[in-house]
């Protein structure tokens, strides 16, 4: 959230007025869960029917579901990570086309970050509450990239602004590169004046 907060005040020096939604826990998999403890998609909806034409709409979901939820539920159940990340994707593009497309705002999708942490095994965030995850940060690179590719096709197909925090932030492997990290080893997200700079060059490119 502090990321968006950044780029909330590069916006005001633009006279653009900026309204972060954080759901905390939200996840793309969940969207379609009427019982989902966030109840993301109810208070997505009440913000969504308050956009006019003349405004933007910039949505950023996926990084748990690939980095963390298609690994966790193939191993409890045996099936292919990928079939999670696809399903998950299905569940995020209904929710663009059904729910963000027809405000008639101007659409900007915003990439998931290249992982960051090595192992979650020895990781101490969320208190460990990761550790039942064994997927090696190169098999979350690729969930990473797929999804990234996906939504950036979906983009192109649909009109929305691609925003791209992966690319420059990955090395070769797809892997966060060290000076893109939370200077707090406990936080997975990136640095967040690198997220804000990030963003902020391609809303509004010199």
């Amino acid at each position: 959230v502090r990321a968006l907060r950044l780029v909330r005040r590069d916006a005001l020096r633009r006279r653009t007025f900026v309204r972060i939604v954080a759901v905390s826990g939200a996840t793309a998999s969940g969207l379609p869960n009427p019982n989902s403890a966030t109840k993301a998609l109810v208070i997505f909806r009440s913000y969504l029917r308050r956009l006019a034409e003349r405004d933007s709409v910039m949505v950023a979901l996926g990084e748990v579901d690939v980095g963390f939820l298609a690994f966790l539920r193939a191993g409890q159940d045996g099936e292919q990570v990928r079939s999670y990340t696809a399903r998950a994707l299905d569940f995020y593009r209904r929710f663009l086309v059904e729910c963000v497309l027809p405000t008639g705002a101007a659409v900007h999708l915003v990439s998931v970050i290249p992982p960051s942490v090595e192992r979650y095994g020895e990781w101490e965030g969320f208190a460990g509450g990761r550790r039942q995850v064994a997927a090696s940060r190169e098999d979350r690179a690729v969930e990473s990239l797929f999804w990234n590719e996906e939504c950036r096709e979906w983009c192109a197909g649909s009109g929305a602004t691609w925003i791209d925090v992966f690319t420059d932030a990955a090395d070769e492997r797809g892997l966060m590169l060290p000076e893109f990290r939370h200077r707090d080893p406990s936080d997975y997200h990136m640095d967040p004046d690198r997220y804000a700079a990030l963003v902020r060059t391609q809303l509004w490119p010199e």
